[in-house]
């Protein structure tokens, strides 16, 4: 058996022997068979040429066929399709990569977009294997985009080709969490009426640095007896009384 592309005259797989297959079924029929890895031949349409020789002369058959390069399969672990992120720093995103053939991958980058926005990073962001698994990660920070939606698009090589998968995720951020610990409740009464703490837990939940906390007082008449006052890390102390 022969196999070659455009040249005959240079096959990629030059003359080599069949195998005969014996069947006690149909003992007056011959199977001949040879196991080959399509991949070493190269990719694209080809010829296969058997020929078969009996004692007085040699005779050939052909066909053509089609060796296609099965990409490899990409998955997302982080984000999901269709799940919203609100970390805006060091945010890991997470892939399993397989090849079916189990060619070696290589060139696995990362694209973040949103064409309706006209919005992304501007070149792709090469993505990492961890240890010798099939995961393959890049840390990115989202901060310098504006919040929205957009598109993930993952790339792979197999040194014959290359793969992509590409998923829609929600880009936004959430509000801190602000409760009052001192005073607890909207109506009281303060009693002291010099160097009054207050005090309040501020949280935000995606880590994000809070930054800028102040506080005003408001008058039945919602004006305004402190204006916007900054609080320290741990209270403001308000001076005098009100």
């Amino acid at each position: 058996m022969m196999i070659y592309h455009d040249d005959p005259y240079n096959p990629a797989l030059d003359w080599t022997p069949m195998n005969l297959i014996e069947d006690g079924n149909y003992p007056e029929k011959d199977n001949w068979s040879l196991t080959i890895d399509p991949v070493d031949y190269g990719l694209g349409e080809c010829t296969i040429v058997v020929r078969a020789t009996d004692d007085f002369e040699t005779n050939n058959n052909s066909i053509i066929v089609l060796l296609p390069n099965r990409q490899p399969i990409i998955s997302f672990n982080s984000p999901l399709n269709g799940k919203e992120i609100s970390q805006l720093y060091d945010y890991m995103v997470n892939t399993t990569i397989i090849d079916p053939e189990s060619n070696p991958i290589s060139d696995v980058s990362l694209m973040i977009y949103n064409e309706a926005m006209d919005e992304q990073f501007p070149d792709r962001l090469i993505m990492t294997q961890y240890k010798s698994t099939d995961y393959w990660n890049v840390s990115i920070d989202l901060i310098d985009l504006p919040f929205g939606d957009y598109t993930f698009d993952v790339r792979a090589t197999d040194a014959l080709g290359y793969g992509s998968k590409n998923i829609d995720v929600s880009y936004y951020n959430h509000r801190p969490y602000i409760n009052f610990k001192n005073p607890r409740e909207d109506l009281i009464t303060v009693e002291d009426v010099y160097d009054y703490i207050i005090i309040v837990d501020v949280i935000d939940f995606e880590n994000d640095d809070i930054e800028d906390v102040s506080i005003r007082l408001l008058s039945s008449t919602d004006d305004p007896v402190i204006d916007w006052t900054k609080m320290s890390r741990v209270s403001l102390t308000i001076l005098g009384h009100f």
